[in-house]
């Protein structure tokens, strides 16, 4: 169960199920999927002390009660946008689906921005205090959509920005990296 302070999801180009993205991934590198699939499952018990096949993002969404939104580039070749389909379909609470033709993976805010800051007005939605964590390196959410939707909220926030942090960089690895913090104190805090 998720915390009772989440009050909603944005599922940005997310996988259905950790064994499909795995198997897909192994087959776009030409590797033997059948042989290699054990030993990365294997990998994760063992170093990351988690099954890959315990949870499923299918099963949550089937009994998920808060919105969510759906964002998936049709030209996504990493994560196929079939997977945010499928969990479009099984979702049984509010749901919004954008997809965008033409965008890769991580993409859709860039290639069709009006798509993204319509749905991220749901950013007035947030009542809850949050805390938005982004970097300057990343490359996948751009720190400006990032900073959009933290303007639109009305909620106590506050926004943490990583000055070399990529999308994949843990908070506990970016502990080390330099930041910049700003609160909801801040008055009139806007993209320069």
């Amino acid at each position: 169960p998720l915390p009772k302070n989440v009050v909603g999801v944005l599922a940005d180009c997310g996988f259905s199920s950790p064994k499909g993205i795995i198997r897909k991934c192994a087959k776009d590198l030409h590797y033997p999927v059948d042989l290699i699939y054990p030993f990365i499952k294997l990998g994760a018990k063992l170093f990351g002390h988690f099954d890959l096949e315990e949870y499923s993002p299918l099963e949550a969404l089937k009994t998920c009660k808060i919105p969510v939104i759906f964002f998936h580039g049709e030209a996504d070749d990493y994560v196929p946008c079939d997977m945010s389909l499928e969990m479009y379909e099984v979702c049984t609470s509010p749901k919004k689906l954008v997809t965008v033709p033409d965008a890769g993976h991580g993409l859709v805010y860039l290639v069709d921005n009006q798509k993204y800051f319509d749905s991220v007005a749901l950013g007035k939605r947030i009542v809850c205090p949050t805390y938005v964590y982004t970097g300057f390196g990343d490359d996948t959410c751009s720190t400006i959509g990032v900073i959009a939707a933290y303007n639109e909220m009305t909620c106590k926030k506050q926004l943490i920005i990583y000055q070399g942090m990529e999308h994949n960089c843990s908070t506990s690895y970016a502990n080390g990296v330099p930041k910049h913090k700003y609160t909801s104190d801040v008055e009139n805090f806007k993209v320069p």
